[in-house]
């Protein structure tokens, strides 16, 4: 169920919304990439089962640790499958968006920064460090992110960590202003700093308190665009944490900058 008070108070909420069909159909695309893929660059794949979690993981890790560019065009091509689109379109979650961003009309809502998070076993080269995507996303939208699992995601694989309240209180890293300035002079797409924060940026205003948020497959986190985030890191040894994000842009606010 759809609690917006909870969401208003907190800055997120983690619901099902979602069909578990329209969640396999997107897997079984990505293991099938997987499994193309393994096959043209390493070798023939002996008794593989499409929706062996641990098997995809294997073809995964030693894909990426041959060449990472093998992994770059899955997760570049993935997004333009129907699967995807399907995923992200759909309806309930579409309704579930709209209603978050309390539009009222039969607008439809603008999509971007769509993605597959595929991310290795203690690795930290793709993570961000805390941020607020309101600060380098489209000017004066208003938005919210989903994030969507495809597997069961605990804080050892790496949840979605936040600073509790930052959607209502402004908390600063230590390249905060940095970043702002960056954009503010079109440095957006261009600054290595704006591009991808280090994991290890620090929050240097008083009183942050982190929470880890974690969600199964099933489930979807929705949260503020103005809420500080960050991915928690992978510490397993052998898993991949593979989940959704997109955001949802509200298209009735005229003042934004996408038209």
């Amino acid at each position: 169920m759809l609690n917006l008070n909870s969401f208003k108070k907190n800055g997120y909420i983690i619901c099902k919304s979602i069909t578990p069909e329209v969640l396999n159909n997107l897997r079984l695309t990505l293991f099938d990439m997987l499994q193309t893929s393994y096959k043209k660059h390493l070798g023939v794949l002996s008794n593989f089962e499409k929706f062996s979690i641990h098997e995809v993981n294997r073809i995964f890790i030693e894909l990426e640790n041959q060449d990472h560019s093998h992994i770059t065009k899955i997760f570049d091509n993935i997004r333009n499958t129907d699967a995807f689109y399907k995923l992200v379109n759909n309806e309930l979650h579409i309704d579930h968006c709209k209603k978050l961003l309390s539009v009222k009309n039969k607008s439809s809502v603008f999509l971007n920064s769509l993605s597959l998070r595929m991310d290795p076993p203690n690795s930290i080269k793709f993570s961000y460090g805390w941020h607020r995507d309101a600060d380098v996303n489209v000017d004066k939208s208003e938005f919210i992110q989903a994030w969507i699992p495809l597997v069961d995601i605990d804080e050892t694989l790496g949840g979605l960590e936040i600073i509790k309240n930052s959607h209502v209180n402004e908390f600063k890293t230590e390249h905060t202003d940095y970043v702002k300035n960056a954009v503010k002079n079109g440095k957006k797409k261009s600054d290595p700093i704006v591009y991808r924060l280090p994991h290890d940026t620090k929050i240097i205003t008083p009183g942050a308190e982190e929470l880890t948020l974690t969600a199964n497959f099933g489930e979807t986190i929705f949260f503020s665009n103005k809420l500080m985030h960050r991915s928690g890191l992978n510490h397993t040894n052998n898993k991949v944490r593979f989940a959704i994000t997109a955001f949802y842009h509200r298209s009735d606010i005229l003042e934004s900058d996408w038209f």
